[in-house]
């Protein structure tokens, strides 16, 4: 993250159609005698989802984040290729993250690590697993590329609750989040556009933009498609550059959380797409809107 407080997501003009015309279920058997358990949509927003064990320094954009501050976010990695991309734990063995992370079919060429904050060295709180079944969402990249951007992940066995490692909350399926609501992203994505990834798990937050003015936006955009580009299954948020918080390359896949009158996180939206440099004054950054999700999400996991 720059010291002007940019957070990083990953654009995908590449990965965002390479798999347009492939099937979307891939799964892996376990091993002979695997503890995997069949976790389903009951424990979607389960009691303890969305609290965090740390009070943190949310009011400060930019930051590095503290130990259990986000205790829901995930690493997403291909084995022997190292990080790829963020991801958010839904249910004890479910990760959600964007379907443009997906660029391989088998799901044992992935890893997901849980508890992490600095991805480059291993830590007490980390929890790490394989991932046994993979599930990209049958219209991503219809009708237009990037849309319904979002993937799920079953883990090989059930994460273990710690003030490190919690479920996100899922908003309602009819959940509207209102134009201007303070909202955090998390992520390591680059501190700078061109940079490498951030080593420590960085946070910020970004107030939510109404479809119609990131529309009008994104039509001045150098990334424009027109109208239309920005569709009901996407989210946005961002300030317009006066702080220059954005998501750049390596946030993607990653959470946007808002936080409810209870005071649980809600995941509202996946990081997905923005300006090709990052830029939080000529483009906001663009979420998969989650809620629109919820019924897919139920019934895929509970398959």
């Amino acid at each position: 993250m720059r010291p002007s407080s940019s957070l990083s997501i990953l654009l995908v003009a590449v990965l965002s159609l390479t798999l347009c015309a492939e099937s979307r279920h891939y799964r892996v058997l376990p091993d002979e005698g695997d503890d995997t358990e069949v976790v389903g949509a009951d424990f979607i927003n389960l009691p303890t989802c969305g609290k965090s064990t740390a009070a943190g320094s949310r009011v400060i954009g930019g930051t590095d984040a503290t130990p259990g501050e986000w205790p829901w976010q995930a690493k997403l990695k291909i084995k022997d290729s190292g990080f790829t991309c963020g991801g958010s734990l839904i249910t004890p063995t479910w990760v959600m993250t964007a379907a443009h992370c997906i660029s391989e079919k088998d799901p044992s060429k992935y890893s997901v690590t849980l508890g992490d904050l600095n991805r480059e060295k291993p830590e007490e709180t980390e929890q790490e697993f394989s991932v046994i079944r993979v599930e990209v969402h049958p219209k991503y990249n219809s009708p237009i590329a990037i849309n319904n951007d979002i993937a799920l992940l079953q883990l090989a066995r059930s994460a273990s609750q710690t003030s490190f490692v919690n479920t996100v909350c899922l908003p309602d399926e009819s959940e509207v989040v209102p134009a201007g609501t303070k909202c955090y992203i998390s992520g390591w994505g680059q501190m700078t556009h061109p940079d490498s990834a951030a080593i420590k798990l960085q946070q910020a937050p970004m107030p939510v933009v109404s479809n119609r003015v990131c529309q009008t936006k994104h039509i001045k955009s150098p990334v424009s498609r027109g109208e239309g580009g920005i569709t009901s299954t996407m989210l946005c948020a961002g300030d317009a550059g006066k702080t220059k918080i954005s998501g750049c390359f390596g946030d993607s896949g990653g959470p946007f959380v808002c936080q409810n009158a209870a005071g649980q996180f809600v995941q509202q939206g996946i990081v997905s797409w923005g300006d090709t440099t990052c830029s939080s004054t000529s483009h906001f950054t663009v979420f998969a809107r989650v809620s629109v999700f919820r019924q897919w999400i139920e019934d895929t996991i509970s398959e």
